[in-house]
């Protein structure tokens, strides 16, 4: 038994199948009424659970081998449904698409006012001329005179309205057939002949231009058209707000909607995603650990926590187009910066270590940095503490070493005595590695603010070769910068083996 009235999509092949999705989960918010997507051929798995989940019937049609512009002018011909409401893959419905039904029920064919363009406008009018080889100079007069100009990304229409379906129809192959604006065939050829037919135009809310779009204040229906869904104007929030609440509840359900099946825009958008905007990533490299950074890098880049990340890599005895670290040129989210430390002087560990104080007080531009030793091999999936609650979150620790030393003497001892002070340990400490709660740095999250107190702090160089020793002391025990409780200590080796 024929239903009478519902939503109805089309699709081919695969380059909107996730924006399709964005819009069904978009629809079922607001809409409960029938839907279906129109198939041309095979529809992937994926698609087909996401669909029926969501209560969304699948009808498959034969390949045909037009253009598909040119079958959504035919979608009259297969609907199931009587009085028919078309949404385009790219629109995201906020308010029931159910009142473009009504009116469709009455007026037969139903479309909306594009963004308050006219039709003599620059952009319209040269593509209603274009159309002078198909309809003739008559006709393409009495279009351009018609007013508004309007776009098929959402139509309403009832299927036994043949009268008008038919020459559009008509009108759009052989549109095409003649090249006239073949991008838009399909709504220019409604376009030139709304004028020769009873129909209905609604306001621009029920097709709100995410690009053009700013006076709409209230939009019943988003339309990316021209592949705009995932850009930065003000509009795109809203299929972003979908996409990822989509994701974030059917991702690993349905992964073909975190692929982007040809969609270049989107893919490059999907790598960002998740990007947290108040953190960068830093590591640091010399001749010795590049084997080590490239293996683990490999793998962190594995991650879309880590890799989607801005990175920050300190090089030390390399030059910039050295063919060792090619493999971090790839990328654009990486700031490779040479690190020089002439006050180290031979000493390799001082001079690497001083890059996550003074190279960070330096280069990090966001309220926090995150250090991850070139060793630090990947052992699960990288979650994100609540590090905005504390200063540092690092690996805890029990005991400071004194690893590297150079100085003679503890490294607490020689911190103690740092630019005076009360003192915080023992003198003379001759244990190698004294007990006391510290956090260890391999995988080790600060806020930025702290890093360039700390660089203060320490002046001209390190008092001690250890930089999370250095920075531990200075959380805990500097008179006026004591912050306690605030640092997190965690167990990083969850994540990371070091």
């Amino acid at each position: 038994m024929e239903t009478s009235e519902g939503v109805i999509y089309y699709n081919l092949n695969t380059k909107c199948i996730v924006r399709l999705m964005t819009s069904v989960y978009a629809l079922r918010k607001v809409y409960k009424g029938a839907c279906t997507v129109i198939h041309e051929g095979e529809p992937l798995p994926d698609l087909v659970g996401f669909c029926k989940f969501h209560g969304v019937d699948i009808k498959t049609v034969p390949l045909q081998g037009e253009y598909a512009l040119v079958r959504k002018a035919q979608l009259w011909r297969v609907t199931p449904y009587t009085y028919n409401v078309f949404l385009d893959a790219d629109t995201i419905p906020l308010a029931s698409p159910q009142p473009l039904i009504d009116k469709a029920k009455k007026h037969g064919f139903v479309v909306h006012h594009f963004s308050d363009w006219k039709t003599r406008g620059g952009k319209v009018s040269g593509r209603i001329r274009a159309w002078q080889p198909t309809i003739g100079a008559d006709e393409v007069k009495r279009a351009l005179d018609y007013g508004k100009a309007i776009n098929t990304g959402i139509f309403a229409f009832d299927k036994n309205y043949v009268e008008f379906l038919r020459y559009w129809e008509a009108i759009t192959r052989e549109g095409y057939e003649k090249n006239c604006t073949r991008r838009l065939v399909d709504e220019v050829a409604a376009q030139v002949i709304l004028h020769k037919f009873k129909h209905a135009i609604v306001g621009p809310e029920w097709g709100c231009s995410g690009r053009f779009g700013g006076n709409v204040k209230e939009p019943k229906i988003m339309h990316y058209h021209g592949s705009k869904h995932v850009m930065d104007d003000a509009g795109c929030v809203h299929w972003k707000e979908a996409y990822n609440q989509m994701h974030d509840i059917f991702a690993d359900r349905w992964p073909l909607m975190k692929k982007p099946n040809g969609d270049k825009r989107f893919a490059r958008w999907y790598k960002t995603r998740n990007r947290r905007e108040d953190i960068t990533m830093v590591t640091a490299v010399n001749p010795d650990y590049i084997g080590k950074l490239e293996s683990n890098w490999r793998e962190w880049m594995k991650q879309p926590e880590l890799a989607n990340q801005e990175w920050i890599v300190f090089i030390n005895r390399l030059r910039l187009r050295d063919k060792r670290i090619a493999f971090l040129r790839k990328y654009e989210n990486v700031r490779i910066i040479k690190w020089r430390f002439p006050l180290a002087g031979d000493n390799v560990r001082e001079r690497m270590l001083s890059a996550f104080v003074y190279g960070v007080a330096e280069h990090v531009k966001t309220p926090y940095w995150m250090k991850l030793d070139g060793d630090a091999t990947p052992v699960s999936d990288w979650i994100w503490p609540e590090y905005q609650n504390h200063t540092i979150t690092g690996h805890r620790c029990g005991y400071t070493a004194t690893k590297g030393n150079t100085i003679g003497g503890h490294f607490l001892n020689h911190l103690d005595t740092h630019k005076g002070g009360e003192p915080a340990f023992p003198p003379n400490i001759t244990t190698r590695n004294y007990r006391h709660k510290r956090l260890a740095s391999y995988c080790w999250i600060e806020k930025t603010a702290f890093t360039r107190e700390l660089a203060k702090w320490c002046g001209e160089r390190l008092p001690v070769p250890s930089q999370d020793t250095t920075a531990c002391y200075f959380a805990q025990h500097v008179k006026g910068y004591s912050i306690g409780k605030e640092m997190c200590r965690m167990n990083m080796k969850r994540y990371f083996k070091p």
